[in-house]
């Protein structure tokens, strides 16, 4: 049961990294690191 959760939490982990990379790709630039996390969440 353990590594299920601990597969799951990767997961999900993977998923939002993919898809802040998807979003940062097509920006060419970001004034500051807050304009990132900004945009992202």
């Amino acid at each position: 049961m353990e590594i299920r959760k601990i597969i799951y939490t990767t997961n999900l982990i993977e998923t939002l990294n993919g898809k802040i990379r998807k979003y940062t790709k097509n920006k060419l630039s970001f004034p500051t690191d807050d304009a990132v996390m900004k945009s992202t969440f």
